[in-house]
């Protein structure tokens, strides 16, 4: 009983020395809370909305109260209170009179500690607590209220004050490790930041200096560290929402934070009040640590601005220097301080070099690493040449999933030698200096993900041309299982498919509702069956004439979902929402074609002379971009807008229809990235009176190895 009534007294006194603190807090959410519902409900006006008002008012309502990024002016407020709160809780550990009276106290330092932790948490919880109140008050008097909205306010309440102890607990153990109020806050700067900076450092280090990197790559670096940042766990929460995952572990994390800090200052040294560290042998490891850190940013920084080992060698020796003395001269808080414990210098500048040179040089084999087949128990692919391909929604974001994500978990490949092969040519051609590199047509971003048989996953991504290993690319793509992997319409069940069939041509679409569900599933298998069939080599010479629509319907469902406006068919189904579920119909789909020539569709009909007033032809002469000193691949619109260009306008209709076969427009072939053109021509086509998705004058290129016999003979002139 004497224990209890001793613990209420001093929570009293404790709440005293607390008040400018609680004060400054509570009025800051009075503004945030009920002064912001009053005046948001205020200004939603009936004239304004009309019919609208009271649901606009309700969404607002339900935002504020809600814990999110919708409304994140309340999290932040809170944010910043746990930061004041946990630096006022313990502040008198920073002035030495302040320590010896409480430590001279017959009170036992367990009892002070949860008199001092308890005051800065039931406070601000209270003080929240009778601003939610007042915020749900304002809400019903203007008569928006309901039990969804008191379920919003006590989960948001909740939330809010679950992330407040745990940004409180981050500032309490920096409190304690330091003896200063400065040095707390410094502390706290670096609970906040380290982990998110070494995070970002060393994912920069990665993607500058190995070529081989794969950003998403899972790691610790990129997997873990940012995550023990308070800073990131609150953004994300609000971002991505609360699972019962993060909540666990933000718990967790706080319990163990307050029992840290409980240890400490059962263990902390009178003395160490004014003192910038309270712990002496904390001091050279948060240093280490931090000065490592600086070092690398340097390192990173001076490389960026000027792409050479000396000036990375620089920014590393710069950025160990600097850090080390500012953090001395904190330490000590003494200008001769400055250059002290050299030793420890030379150490972080010996690993921070270390660190970065193995970097720089690959010296761990990183960017040449390719396994034995023996060694491999699967692997996937994705060779980045189908860009427009919609793999579903992401459940969280709404948004399409990223196709190399989606395709390393789905893409898997049988033929691991062929694969194997692939990846050494990516290793070789890393190698080479930039000119012999994208000398070949057709550069891009190969991604691969092996599992090995010890269950380790290893990801690489190489930036190739497939041109030297087109037959390991070939059987690869012509595996069953990672051609539907690539191409998910493939693997849709046909009369699924055929409920929402749709051809699109010329900017005009065709929706086949009006067909038998019989004959749009006989489109649907041939398509299916043919683009199985394709072929990387195939690809090169050809160009797409049409595209056929292919969604599940739990995919149709959802998009259905996210329109404003069903009421325009034909409108709805051109929505950029469909556009990665529109497959291109290649010339040699003969079955395909055939079978929408039975629906009534002239599949393929491209344009013809009579709809065209006219086609120019730019010729980008190499030699005269030579004499300027442009390198030969440099035909492009900078060419052209400095006068290293002839520009033939053909409209004679034999002309025209001699371009036409020998060219391809890029509106057609965007979706086949494997076209090879023949460099140094540009085609620009006139249309006559019609337009195609707003256009009249569309692009393309003369395909490889076709340029028409009388424009080469102008070029020759």
């Amino acid at each position: 009983m004497t224990s209890r009534h001793l613990y209420f007294k001093l929570f009293q006194e404790d709440v005293k020395r607390k008040a400018w603190a609680a004060a400054l807090l509570g009025l800051t959410l009075f503004f945030s809370l009920p002064v912001a519902m009053a005046m948001v409900i205020s200004t939603i006006r009936e004239e304004y909305w009309g019919a609208e008002t009271a649901a606009k008012r309700y969404q607002n309502v339900m935002e504020i109260l809600s814990f999110g990024d919708s409304f994140p002016l309340v999290t932040m407020v809170l944010f910043c209170g746990a930061v004041v709160m946990g630096i006022a809780t313990f502040s008198y550990l920073h002035h030495k009179k302040q320590v010896d009276f409480y430590h001279s106290l017959p009170v036992k330092r367990d009892l002070q500690f949860a008199v001092h932790i308890t005051t800065g948490i039931l406070l601000p919880a209270l003080i929240y607590l009778i601003a939610v109140g007042m915020a749900v008050a304002v809400a019903a008097v203007n008569g928006i209220c309901s039990g969804e909205i008191l379920i919003a306010a006590v989960t948001g309440y909740l939330a809010n004050l679950m992330y407040y102890l745990l940004v409180y607990a981050v500032v309490v153990l920096a409190v304690m490790m330091t003896g200063t109020m400065i040095a707390s806050l410094l502390g706290t700067a670096v609970f906040f930041w380290y982990f998110l900076g070494l995070s970002a450092v060393i994912t920069a280090f990665c993607s500058t200096w190995l070529d081989a990197y794969y950003y998403n790559s899972p790691s610790i670096w990129n997997r873990v560290l940012y995550k023990l940042s308070p800073v990131w766990a609150v953004l994300s929460a609000m971002s991505d929402g609360i699972t019962p995952k993060m909540a666990v572990g933000s718990l967790a994390a706080t319990v163990l934070l307050l029992a840290a800090s409980f240890l400490l200052y059962q263990r902390r040294p009178s003395e160490a009040a004014g003192k910038t560290m309270a712990f002496p042998i904390s001091m050279p490891i948060i240093k280490v640590l931090l000065v490592i850190l600086f070092g690398m940013t340097g390192a990173l920084f001076f490389s960026s601005v000027k792409d050479s080992l000396g000036w990375m060698v620089f920014g590393a020796v710069t950025g160990v220097v600097i850090s080390h003395c500012v953090i001395e001269v904190i330490y000590h808080a003494d200008f001769k301080k400055l250059f002290c414990h050299e030793k420890v210098m030379a150490l972080c500048m010996t690993t921070t070099l270390l660190i970065c040179l193995s970097f720089y040089f690959d010296l761990f084999r990183f960017d040449t690493y390719v396994p034995e087949a023996d060694q491999v128990k699967a692997a996937a692919i994705d060779f980045d040449q189908d860009w427009w391909v919609a793999y579903g929604f992401d459940e969280g974001s709404g948004v399409n999933r990223n196709s190399t994500e989606y395709l390393m978990e789905h893409g898997t490949v049988q033929n691991i030698p062929a694969l194997l092969e692939i990846a050494r040519e990516g290793v070789r051609q890393i190698n080479l200096d930039d000119e012999n590199r994208y000398g070949y047509d057709n550069i891009s971003s190969i991604t691969i993900r092996y599992t090995l048989k010890s269950g380790r996953k290893v990801y690489r991504l190489y930036r190739m041309s497939l041109e030297p290993v087109m037959e390991s690319a070939e059987i690869l793509y012509g595996e069953p299982e990672l051609k539907k992997a690539i191409y998910p319409g493939l693997a849709i069940n046909a009369e699924e498919a055929a409920e929402h069939l749709v051809y699109t041509e010329n900017g005009a679409f065709n929706h086949l509702s009006n067909i038998s569900l019989e004959q749009r599933r006989q489109v649907v298998e041939a398509y299916q069956e043919e683009m199985m069939d394709m072929s990387f080599t195939r690809r090169k010479s050809e160009c797409p004439v049409g595209e056929l629509l292919l969604i599940s319907n739990e995919d149709f469902e959802k998009i259905q979902s996210w329109q404003d406006d069903w009421t325009y068919q034909y409108r709805t189904y051109a929505s950029g929402y469909f556009n990665g579920y529109y497959y291109p119909i290649y010339p040699s789909f003969t079955r395909t074609i055939a079978a929408l020539k039975e629906c009534g569709i002239e599949a393929g009909s491209l344009l013809t002379p009579d709809q065209i007033s006219g086609i120019q032809v730019h010729i980008y002469h190499q030699e005269l971009a030579q004499a300027s000193g442009d390198s030969a691949e440099e035909t492009t619109a900078e060419g052209f807008q400095s006068g290293k260009v002839v520009t033939i306008t053909c409209t004679e209709p034999d002309q025209i229809e001699e371009i036409l076969r020998a060219g391809y427009l890029y509106h057609y072939g965007n979706k086949n990235s494997l076209l090879q053109r023949e460099a140094g021509y540009e085609i620009d086509v006139i249309l006559k009176n019609e337009t195609i998705d707003g256009d009249t004058n569309l692009q393309g290129s003369f395909f490889k190895g076709q340029v028409p016999a009388f424009v080469l003979e102008e070029k020759g002139r």
